[in-house]
């Protein structure tokens, strides 16, 4: 079996799969995909990435349907703004709404 080590910031990755391109139209570009647990272990950016004022992430939702998006929307807001300590309601979050 082949295997391939790449190097990472200081981590060694080994190779799982490959995959194709996303679309050009699709909201979820990548270049690779690795584990959150395996950049965590960095004591730095585990620190960054835990303070709920970061945007280092994007994050996917999918309601049932039949589910009120715009209530959804504001109590997951309300949640950020609280822990993030958002005293002038910046935080937020931008709804892509599908069927």
């Amino acid at each position: 079996m082949f295997v391939k080590v790449i190097r990472a910031d200081t981590l060694n990755l080994v190779v799982k799969a490959i995959v194709a391109d996303a679309p050009a139209n699709s909201s979820f570009q990548f270049t690779s995909f690795i584990p959150l647990s395996n950049l965590l272990l960095d004591k730095d950016r585990r620190e960054n990435d835990e303070q709920w004022g970061n945007a280092n992430y994007i994050t996917f939702i999918k309601l049932r349907p039949g589910k009120n998006v715009p209530a959804v929307t504001k109590k997951i807001t309300n949640v950020l703004q609280q822990l993030s300590g958002d005293t002038q309601g910046i935080s937020g979050y931008k709804v892509l709404h599908t069927e």
